[in-house]
């Protein structure tokens, strides 16, 4: 393995802090605990719920601590609705919990929670076939999660019961603190920085995840002790509110030239070269931006990220990642 793709050894890590890959790091549910422990309590209580959320702002974070909750008995199954290929198939979900005997002999449980992932792909055929085996006592619970309004798909008796959550987006100070989870104390990124990168990520988790791992790659592989706020505001932003004329008159060093371009020009492989380039300055010493010298240090920080063997993580795939797949559930 190249050492370019291990910059996070550099700061003592095992592991990339800033996976976003389910099951390697498990981030506590920042932003809106009041609603995690309402749709617990929904669960329990055999409701039908439905949870809106935006694309990184914790679906999937509230999946896997409900996953945790309530699995362990094989009660609990989880399908990601755009593995299907036409329709739901709730028999063929509530057959598998037995296996293959279950699917031969037609047996069905009862009282089975149903977490159904991405539901904007359901259709009303598939809302009125769950709303039967609801009612039948076969399902006990249905959690549906979605990015998009799914209400207007459901039949009016399920419109009526359902209870809608929102997750929102959090706050700055909770952006800070998941960060802080990952990295501990390290001075690689500061809380003022970080939040600048929140806000340059447009509020979402994920995609400051994404932006930490690469300005922090940026940073390491050229020599910087730290990711600085000219770094921040050198990138375009998931934010941007400059004309594109005024982003390109704004001072760019001339080492941070060719991953500025890559970017903006969308060029994945041309931004994976800038960010793994070697800088190319005498005595191999880094330039500062804005005047924030500064070079790694020999010694390593003692902080270790904390790799979790996550069962959850064959069924709570990133989204690019389940196109393709065949339709599967998960029993727990």
């Amino acid at each position: 393995m190249k050492e370019t793709e291990l910059w996070y050894r550099k700061l003592g890590f095992a592991e990339n802090p800033f996976s976003i890959k389910p099951g390697i790091y498990s981030d506590s549910v920042y932003g809106y605990p009041n609603v995690i422990a309402e749709v617990a309590k929904g669960v329990s209580a055999g409701k039908i719920q439905f949870v809106r959320g935006n694309y990184g702002n914790g679906k999937s974070t509230m999946l896997k601590y409900l996953l945790r909750k309530f699995g362990g008995q094989g009660r609990l199954a989880y399908f990601s609705c755009n593995r299907m290929e036409d329709r739901l198939d709730v028999k063929r979900i509530l057959n598998g919990r037995y296996g293959f005997v279950g699917k031969v002999l037609d047996l069905k449980p009862k009282n089975m929670i149903l977490l159904l992932d991405e539901a904007q792909y359901l259709s009303k055929e598939d809302f009125n076939n769950i709303l039967r085996y609801y009612d039948s006592g076969n399902l006990k619970s249905v959690l549906f999660v979605a990015k998009e309004p799914i209400n207007n798909f459901m039949p009016e008796r399920m419109q009526r019961a359902v209870a809608v959550h929102m997750l929102d987006s959090v706050s700055d100070s909770d952006a800070v603190a998941i960060v802080r989870k990952r990295v501990g104390t390290s001075g690689i990124m500061s809380d003022e920085v970080i939040k600048q990168v929140f806000w340059n990520s447009g509020y979402n988790i994920r995609i400051l995840l994404k932006n930490c791992e690469m300005l922090c790659r940026y940073a390491i592989n050229k020599g910087f002790k730290s990711v600085t706020p000219g770094m921040v505001e050198l990138l375009p932003s998931a934010r941007e509110e400059k004309a594109p004329e005024e982003r390109k008159e704004m001072p760019v060093p001339k080492h941070f030239e060719p991953l500025v371009r890559a970017i903006r020009q969308e060029r994945k492989d041309e931004v994976e070269e800038a960010l793994d380039a070697k800088p190319v300055v005498p005595e191999h010493k880094a330039q500062p931006v804005k005047g924030e010298p500064a070079e790694i240090p020999e010694e390593k920080h003692s902080v270790k990220s904390e790799v979790l063997k996550d069962p959850l993580e064959q069924g709570l795939l990133e989204e690019d990642e389940k196109k393709g797949h065949p339709a599967e559930e998960l029993y727990y």
